[in-house]
């Protein structure tokens, strides 16, 4: 080979394996870009149903553990999904024919529901987004393959509809804009926004615009960085909104609680309670009650009653109490005066100390309804000398609530 040939040769090896490789996700953004444009120029009518392949998603083998590379992938979709608040997506998880169908049909479930949590703890509301698990339902590929199983294990995001939740778009001048259609294009210049479903799809300049109140209350600027209110994800700040707090949800519930016959050691005795709950965030709770029990005609025991509740959540609630399985600690002290049991007894104490667990149920995120079952050690007092005796006392209940905002 000649020298010039050889330099040549040379240059060309040189190029071919020192020019930059291309992002494997930069085609993905492109997509994501694409769409965008296609919401804010034709609406939601220009995507509905169309799918989005996401990039392969690793789970920690056998289960729905994201890994975290994957994470830092899904905090861009989860930027994505924030230019876009109005829009309801669904997270399919899909599988392959290997193994049995309905454990692919759950672990798809699982892994799809471990996507969505993620993307929401980016501050998505869970109102519009949902997980679904079709196991290996709908194959896009030859599962007799490798490279076919390997393309039809997968997560796919759906266009499914528009929230019916109004946005408001607040001005600098202090002018609200409601909109049930709201898009940031994707260089975050300009919103386009719809009043409602019939009325024409304007525009207005990013830089117009002080803030948008989501339907949770929070507000937040355009690119979703929440100003005030509780949002509904974790914390979406970036290092340079120090100024700006997390707040804790604080949602009050109502109570009235009654029991069938519990035995004590005085005697059979029915008890109701009116009980008041706060929400400190949706795993945990303070719920106090104010007790009747009922020991004979004209004898009455006065209670108070503290429980600290931490819940094993269902599902989350965000504009209600929390749904789902808990269990709590529990302390009740009981007073009885009147000359108690027949005339012998100027007062008698009651002191109970156990637990409780119980399951919550919220229809129209409005009535809470609750059996819980409970064992507690009861030690009585007679006048202010507690060494009468104790025992276990075991309680029921069905609890009712009505949630307050």
């Amino acid at each position: 080979m000649k020298p010039t040939q050889l330099l040549v040769f040379f240059l060309i090896w040189i190029s071919a394996h020192t020019a930059p490789a291309q992002a494997p996700s930069a085609s993905r953004h492109s997509e994501l870009d694409d769409v965008i444009k296609e919401l804010e120029t034709n609406g939601y009518e220009a995507v509905k149903d169309k799918k989005l392949r996401l990039r392969t998603i690793h789970y920690v083998s056998g289960t729905s553990q994201l890994t975290p590379g994957d994470k830092q992938y899904l905090d861009t979709i989860a930027t994505f999904l924030t230019r876009m608040p109005t829009v309801v997506m669904e997270i399919g998880g899909h599988t392959d024919n290997v193994g049995d169908k309905q454990a692919n049909v759950k672990l798809s479930q699982e892994r799809a529901a471990s996507t969505m949590r993620y993307v929401i703890s980016k501050g998505i509301l869970t109102s519009r987004i949902r997980a679904v698990g079709y196991g290996s339902t709908q194959a896009i590929a030859d599962n007799k393959t490798e490279e076919g199983r390997a393309q039809n294990r997968r997560v796919e995001m759906k266009f499914i509809g528009l929230t019916s939740d109004v946005y408001n778009l607040t001005t600098k001048s202090g002018r609200k804009i409601a909109a049930t259609y709201v898009v940031v294009s994707a260089d975050g210049r300009t919103i386009s926004y719809r009043q409602n479903a019939g009325a024409p799809l304007m525009k207005v300049p990013v830089s117009g615009i002080d803030y948008i109140e989501y339907p949770d209350g929070s507000r937040r600027r355009p690119d979703a960085i929440v100003l005030s209110g509780s949002g509904n994800g974790g914390d979406t700040r970036s290092p340079a909104e120090s100024r700006e707090v997390k707040q804790t949800v604080v949602e009050p519930t109502a109570r009235v609680e009654s029991t069938g016959t519990v035995r004590s050691i005085i005697k059979y005795a029915p008890l109701s309670n009116f009980g008041y709950e706060h929400v400190l965030n949706n795993k945990h709770s303070l719920y106090g009650s104010i007790s009747l029990y009922s020991l004979g005609l004209g004898v009455t025991a006065l209670g108070l009653k503290g429980e600290y509740r931490f819940y094993g959540l269902i599902k989350d609630s965000p504009k209600s109490a929390p749904e789902g399985f808990w269990v709590a600690p529990t302390v009740l002290y009981w007073q009885l005066s009147d000359r108690a049991l027949d005339g012998y007894v100027d007062r008698l104490s009651i002191v109970q100390l156990g637990g409780i667990a119980g399951y919550q149920w919220i229809f129209n995120k409005k009535i809470s309804l609750e059996p819980a079952l409970g064992l507690s050690l009861t030690a009585v007092g007679v006048d202010s000398d507690y060494s009468l005796g104790a025992g276990f006392l075991p309680l029921f209940a069905l609890r009712v609530g009505y949630v307050l905002k």
